[in-house]
């Protein structure tokens, strides 16, 4: 294998000087210039000579022919993104297609993210969930009722079917809502006879109260308690002008015409207070100086000496003398036969108090 590869150089080194040996011999064939293909190409057609040249050249970063030579090259415009219509090397303007976005409430392009200004969300009513537009769902609260009962939901309308009203109380209002209830008459019930409003439905009567009188403070039919003004006794007679009660009377500090008075001249009470004499045949009181008319005198012993008072009787001379009839004593107390003044008199009539004999 050595050898073979002696044998190659050796060939080449020949052909070498061979070469050389013609050129040398004759005129070279590019002393007038060299001949290239085009401006960019390196080598000499005539004699391989290369040179040096400045590299293709194009009208801008994207052209892919050489100006020079035509040579073409792969050169790709750049672009922001997928929907940007110019090239940001050479300013190539191209038809692209439009932003494609979700749905029409969608900001962003799906494509190069662009963002672009859109409405609202849009939906029937409050409680739409799902927008109009967009088909994007949100999270709204529950309907709005004005009660239990109420079936139009106050933000959107949505009628639902609600439960039957409930009056328990049966007074015609729903226990819930408050509402109108059609209800039976009611069978009214109340505390008592006096009882205005009725237990079940609450409805109000007119039961007033019954008293005896203006006085009165508990009422005949259920025995309600009032409170009244005092009695009224204008005429100070201890019965009450209004109601006819008797009324308490204060202590009264009795008042009498004299000691024999029976009759208290301010309050009317009759008292014990009978005449006193000094005997039977004593005609004025000693208390109160009223007369009365009393027989003669009395001398069965026939001594002249009254029986009775003890006085001196002339022979036939039984009369006494005449004292005015029942008033208040107008007489000299002088003519009044003598007594004793000493002793007591027991008055006509039997077991009643012993009296002093008063001194006129």
């Amino acid at each position: 294998m050595k050898k073979r590869s002696l044998i190659r150089v050796l060939a080449l080194l020949l052909a070498l000087v061979m070469l050389l040996t013609a050129c040398g011999g004759r005129k070279d064939p590019c002393s007038d210039g060299h001949t290239y293909d085009n401006g960019c190409d390196t080598e000499c057609n005539i004699c391989s000579e290369t040179r040096r040249v400045n590299g293709h050249r194009y009208d801008n970063g994207c052209d892919t022919e050489c100006n020079e030579c035509g040579a073409t090259r792969e050169a790709n415009h750049e672009y922001d993104n997928a929907c940007d219509n110019d090239c940001n090397v050479c300013g190539e303007t191209r038809t692209v297609g439009e932003h494609a976005y979700d749905n029409a409430c969608d900001a962003d392009c799906n494509i190069c993210g662009a963002t672009r200004t859109v409405g609202e969300h849009a939906y029937d009513n409050a409680c739409d969930a799902d927008c109009n537009v967009c088909g994007a769902t949100r999270t709204v609260g529950e309907h709005a009722y004005d009660g239990a009962c109420d079936s139009d939901c106050n933000e959107c309308g949505e009628i639902r079917t609600p439960g039957d009203h409930t009056d328990t109380n049966t007074d015609g209002h729903c226990d819930v809502c408050g509402g109108d209830v059609d209800v039976p008459p009611c069978e009214h019930t109340y505390d008592d006879a006096c009882d205005a409003e009725c237990n079940k439905c609450h409805e109000i009567r007119v039961a007033p109260h019954s008293y005896k009188n203006a006085c009165d403070t508990d009422c005949d039919l259920c025995g309600n308690t009032r409170e009244v003004p005092d009695h009224i006794d204008g005429n100070t007679d201890y019965i009450c002008d209004v109601c006819g009660a008797e009324l308490e009377r204060p202590e009264c500090k009795h008042e009498y015409t004299d000691a024999c008075d029976g009759e208290c001249d301010k309050c009317g009470e009759v008292r014990v207070a009978p005449h006193a004499y000094a005997n039977a045949c004593d005609a004025l009181c000693d208390l109160c100086g009223e007369t009365r008319t009393v027989g003669g005198h009395t001398d069965l012993g026939e001594d002249n000496v009254c029986d009775e008072c003890g006085a001196k009787i002339d022979d036939g001379d039984y009369n006494l003398p005449e004292i005015p009839a029942v008033g208040t004593p107008s007489f000299n107390p002088a003519d009044i036969p003598e007594f004793d003044n000493s002793r007591e008199y027991v008055p006509v009539g039997g077991n009643l108090p012993f009296f002093p004999k008063l001194s006129w």
